[in-house]
């Protein structure tokens, strides 16, 4: 934000002696394209750049915009409308730009819906029209709509469509979605980087327009840290768009004297940089983009910025005039055409028409009658102009018509003629190839009211203001009613020092008092045509459109902008929301100020999602953290997946083999031999204290006061509205000591519940909790001959046999090589298994000592699918089963739960809903043909028709192809499933086109009585 307000400034134009006389040396030249003027400007014309557009050359030139260099080259039409596929042409110069879309690049780099007002010319640009084929200048689709366009006002997609119902999805969703969108979505990853800093300042300016240049001056002058921001690419906001001297300097020199004085109070700014939200907290949200061939490496930088407080100096928003085919190419407001005349050296046409009903129009016909550009006649709608206006004008050969209005255009694709008359007569046409108009000024105060104090019409200064505010967020120069330069740098100046005050920083001087707002008179209201007079260029929404909005009911500011989309394009309204409100208030015949204006809401102006995600993309989204064996397992050809943080091998390929050849392999050897699988990643923790078997009891779900030292147990946590939450193993040490496992996926959140517990629901309890995930590496050692690898292993005289060691058990161990490690005897996989939990940094020693031990028995790494396989094998439920949604008796674990009501979640887990009997339960699956397979996420169904599947009575939730069954299994839940079990279902899986009979079993498949995990 921040652009400033070109009612700033000297408004009869006047120049210096040498500037006069260079612009009449420049009359009627023009160079660098039809449009270009030979001399003036702030570009630099020795460095010409190269660009296409729609895949013509152009040449512009450095500091030129995208908007600039089209217009210079004589380019009227950008793209066309959203709904009615209209010709659009540049209005405005800057983010408030609702025509000038385009798109930039193509590939992965492709960036649609950018506003060439705001685009940096750069040598190869490539820019294309949107919204328009086959072509921009023959657009199929504007032979449609226009003719049948007023067959498509407001709301019309509410009352069409509708018959036959038959046609909605293979004709009518068709059709609006090949006609809904703009740009088309770029192909491939973003190849670019996108950075994040989070910072903080005692003042944050908003806009370097004049007011932002005092503000900033007058707070950093108190000794407060200060950053000033805009969203140009320059500092100066509307002051770059100034003819004449500014302070007795060119107005370039003038900015730069500011940034001069500034940086010796060690103020920071930042251009190109858009504040697009107000946070709580004085958090502000800032996007920068990176200057062109900077060495910067991002593309964006996404700013969290903290602020004790504000300074809203972003300027004001010029509306254009309401009339008859206002959306032709060549209509301007009258600040753009003067910016890109003294800025840019671009006129926007030979012959321009300006109407106007403020001051600010009159500066923009001097400037351009100044460089010899013709200017017939200002049409003003008031009734008596400032005398001293009307006598510079006819000085100048401009005929004025106060009390007369512009009442349409003429041309094809662009302007050729206005017609201009009173406001209640006829009117006549002059031919023109531009029209300039200026119809007031809407102050920017968008974030300071994104959700919060809704701006109140002032009749003084005829815009929607904000109450004055004693911080932390305030509101200096045209953006409170002060737009001329002299009253913009004033209050600037006044606004810095006041917040200066309220931050403690006081001065021997009072802070200067804020002049006084610029009285302004309503926007007018359009002399006729109102089918034709366009309020949201983007969005094609008409003056009758509003009409029609107050006529159905839509009598809320609110409900007329959803109903009529007003508003609601990338622009957000801000070229034509006053309009708007005004002719709503007319159909209503209330004031404006009753009707009010709607809120605004983030962001201020479009924002990538790349800079919003910053670098936290992929790999990046979070820390990656590798198990401490990640080397050898790289080294051993594993294919690796992420689960949360963590790297874990996924599977060990041979040669071409797949993930689903790899791990049947690798499960093969489980069941027949022994492998070993990395399950470091699981969440380890040490309980201990007086209160520690007290704490875990009130935890799980199942009995742990009775817990044994030297054993373990099966543990089930539920969560506080009684649906499972987690599953581990409960090892006891002794009397106030225990070691659990969480799940890999859940330790976090369980850190944070026990930390909870302790801290809030039960702080009497004499409990230490101590984190071990990092700490300890694991590894599972598991299959029928897993005993021969451990009995290697440990240290001689080490007693592992199943009476010594039974299963659910656990001691401290010693390898022979004198490694010290905890060994449970617990098994994931059906068979008999043991962990072996080692500190981290001897994890690769024990490896070595294991491998070792296990070579005899043919002991083989596997991965997680293979791990998944056997799980499954054996019905043990994991994290597609353990969804938050389901209850120990859907998991067929009510079994272990104890009695009564003092653990977590035990009352509501009693809740009729979830103790229905009815509820879908966990069971097993198989196809009746061995050899159909199908996928998780399938419906059950009964029914064996296809095309008629019926309701849902259920969902598959883990599906593997088994190597003890050589087919697929799976695991899923059904209603009343246990009363099935032999029976027949259906998986209806329509996006894969499979309608497949299972054959519903219980959820074991392998060793259902337990026999290979015992021994």
């Amino acid at each position: 934000m921040g652009r400033g307000d070109p009612r700033h400034g000297d408004p009869c134009g006047r120049r210096c002696g040498a500037g006069r006389a260079a612009g009449r040396r420049r009359r009627d030249a023009m160079s660098a394209g039809p449009h270009r003027l030979d001399g003036g400007g702030l570009i630099d014309r020795a460095r010409p750049l190269g660009f296409t557009f729609d895949g013509t050359p152009f040449t512009g030139f450095a500091g030129d915009t995208l908007a600039s260099a089209l217009l210079g080259a004589g380019v009227r039409v950008i793209g066309r409308s959203f709904k009615y596929h209209r010709p659009r042409g540049i209005l405005t110069a800057g983010s408030e730009e609702p025509n000038g879309l385009v798109t930039l690049g193509h590939g992965a780099r492709r960036d649609p819906n950018a506003r060439a007002t705001m685009v940096e010319l750069t040598q190869g640009l490539e820019a294309a029209s949107q919204n328009a084929w086959p072509s921009l200048g023959f657009d199929l689709m504007s032979f449609v709509t226009g003719p049948f366009g007023r067959f498509l006002p407001a709301g019309f997609y509410y009352k069409t469509f509708k018959w036959p119902a038959s046609w909605w999805e293979p004709v009518y969703e068709r059709i609006i979605r090949a006609a809904a969108g703009l740009g088309a979505a770029p192909q491939g990853t973003d190849p670019d980087r996108y950075e994040r800093i989070f910072g903080h300042t005692d003042v944050l300016v908003v806009g370097a327009g004049a007011a932002g240049l005092a503000a900033a001056q007058a707070a950093g002058e108190a000794g407060l840290s200060v950053t000033l921001v805009d969203e140009g690419d320059r500092v100066g906001g509307a002051i770059l768009a100034e003819s004449g001297l500014v302070d007795g300097a060119a107005p370039a020199d003038r900015v730069a004297a500011a940034l001069a004085r500034l940086a010796g109070l060690g103020v920071r700014v930042l251009t190109r940089t858009t504040a697009f939200g107000l946070y709580d907290g004085g958090s502000v949200g800032l996007v920068e983009r990176v200057a062109p061939g900077s060495v910067e490496a991002a593309r964006e930088i996404l700013h969290v910025l903290r602020t004790r407080a504000i300074v809203l100096a972003t300027g004001a928003i010029e509306q254009p005039l309401v009339f008859a085919d206002n959306d032709r190419p060549g209509h301007f407001t009258a600040g753009a055409a003067r910016l890109y005349l003294n800025r840019f050296g671009v006129a926007v046409g030979r012959r321009i028409v300006v109407a106007t009903a403020t001051d600010a129009a009159y500066a923009t016909a001097f400037d351009l009658v100044a460089v010899g550009l013709d200017v017939p006649v200002i049409a003003d709608r008031r009734v008596t102009p400032p005398t001293d206006l009307v006598a510079r004008a006819r000085d100048l050969g401009i005929d004025v018509r106060p009390a007369t209005a512009i009442h349409g255009t003429r041309g094809r694709s662009a302007v050729a003629g206005a017609e201009i008359g009173p406001v209640f007569g006829a009117p006549s046409t002059i031919e023109c190839d531009a029209i300039v108009t200026s119809g007031g000024f809407a102050p920017a105060i968008h974030l300071a009211a994104q959700g919060r104090e809704r701006p109140v019409w002032d009749p003084e200064t005829a815009s929607f203001r904000l109450a004055d505010s004693a911080g932390p967020v305030f509101v200096a120069g045209a953006a409170d009613g002060r737009g001329t330069l002299a009253a913009a740098q004033a209050d600037g100046r006044a606004v810095g020092e006041r917040v200066a005050a309220v931050l403690g920083r006081t001065t021997a001087r009072a802070p200067a008092e804020r002049p006084a707002p610029i009285a302004a008179v309503p926007p007018p209201a359009p002399p006729s045509g109102e089918d034709h007079a366009f309020l949201d260029f983007q969005n094609d929404v008409k003056v009758s459109d509003v009409a029609l909005a107050a006529r159905e009911g839509y009598v809320s500011v609110e409900h007329m902008k959803r109903y009529t989309t007003l508003g609601m394009a990338i622009d957000q309204g801000k070229t034509g929301a006053v309009a708007a409100i005004d002719r709503l208030a007319s159909a209503r015949g209330l004031p404006i100020d009753e009707v009010g204006t709607t809120l605004y809401r983030p962001p201020y102006t479009p924002v990538t999602l790349g800079a919003l995600a910053g670098r936290q993309v992929g790999l990046h989204l979070r820390p990656t953290a590798l198990v401490p064996l990640h080397a050898i397992h790289r080294d051993r050809g594993a294919v690796f997946i992420r689960t949360g943080a963590w790297l874990r091998p996924h599977f060990y390929p041979r040669g071409d083999e797949g993930i689903v050849a790899a791990a049947l392999r690798e499960a093969q050897y489980v069941r027949e031999g022994v492998g070993v699988c990395d399950v470091s990643t699981l969440g380890k923790v040490f309980v201990e204290g007086p209160d520690a078997a007290v704490f875990l009891e009130r935890l799980y779900a199942v009995r742990i006061a009775s817990l044994k030292p030297g054993r373990a147990r099966y543990g089930v946590m539920l969560r506080d509205d009684g649906h499972a939450f987690d599953d581990g193993i409960v090892c006891r040490i002794d009397a106030s000591r225990f070691y659990l496992t969480t799940t890999t996926a859940k330790a976090g959140e369980i850190e944070a519940l026990f930390a909870k517990r302790l801290q809030i629901d039960w702080p009497e309890l004499e409990v230490a909790v101590t984190w071990a995930t990092e700490t300890f590496a694991a590894l599972a050692v598991t299959g029928p001959r897993a005993r021969e690898v451990v009995a290697g292993l440990v240290a001689e005289g080490l007693d592992v046999s199943d009476a010594a060691l039974p299963h659910m058990s656990h001691r401290l161990a010693t390898t022979r090589g004198g490694i010290g490690f905890r060994l449970l005897r617990v098994s994931f996989t059906g068979e008999r298994g043991y962990e072996l939990h080692v500190p981290a940094e001897r994890a690769t020693a024990l490896f070595a000592e294991l491998e070792a031990a296990g070579k005899p028995q043919g002991l083989e790494l596997f991965g997680l699918e293979a791990l998944d396989v056997l799980r499954l094998e054996k019905g043990y439920p994991a994290g597609a089963e353990i969804d938050g949604r389901t209850t120990l008796a859907d998991l067929g674990l009510d079994r272990f739960a104890k009695p009564g009501s003092g653990h977590a979640g035990a009352v509501l887990a009693r809740r009729e809903g979830l103790a229905d009997p009815l509820r879908p339960a966990m069971v097993g699956l198989v196809a009746a043909d061995p050899t159909q397979s199908f996928s998780a996420g399938a419906h059950l169904v009964a029914s064996a028709d296809a095309r008629a599947p019926g309701r849902s009575l259920g969902w598959i939730t883990s599906v593997g192809a088994s190597p003890m069954l050589g087919r697929t299994i799976g695991l899923g839940f059904l209603a009343d499933g246990r009363a099935r079990i032999g029976g027949r279902i259906f998986a209806a899986d329509p996006l894969a086109g499979r309608h497949v009979e299972l054959v519903v079993g219980a959820p074991v498949f392998h060793d259902p009585e337990g026999d290979r995990v015992r021994g």
